[in-house]
């Protein structure tokens, strides 16, 4: 999401896990379950690997929305990044969508993402209300 300054930050990482080995969905409604993303990615690969995952996914969360934003010429303010992890810790972006999913934040109670993700699109309309008095 874009904050006060008119900059991208990540405002939340969590884990969706589908309900089974054998299913690659992972929607909380159908039997998924979340979990805080780097306790998760440790157990499954290891501190180092986690950790390189962890950063490599942040970096995408930064790239993707500016690189988007200059491809199709348009201003963005929020994004939510479906990022997949396979077995072997490989990263594999999914989707992007227009608005970001806040229940996984909630299901793991990571109460500073909601409230980031809430306050940041309010900041930046505050952002750009300054910015446009400024040029006026």
């Amino acid at each position: 999401q874009k904050n006060g300054e008119g900059k991208w930050q990540l405002s939340g990482l969590g884990v969706r896990r589908g309900p089974s080995r054998y299913k690659i969905t992972s929607n909380l409604t159908n039997g998924g379950t979340a979990h805080p993303a780097l306790p998760f990615l440790k157990k499954q690969f290891g501190r180092e690997k986690a950790d390189f995952i962890l950063h490599y996914m942040k970096k995408l969360s930064l790239f993707i929305p500016q690189y988007l934003e200059k491809t199709t010429k348009r201003r963005l303010v929020e994004l939510g990044l479906d990022i997949a992890v396979d077995r072997d810790g490989r990263v594999w972006i999914l989707e992007v969508n227009i608005k970001p999913g806040r229940s996984l934040w909630r299901k793991i109670d990571n109460k500073e993402a909601v409230d980031r993700s809430i306050r940041a699109p309010v900041q930046y309309a505050w952002y750009l209300l300054k910015k446009k008095k400024v040029q006026a």
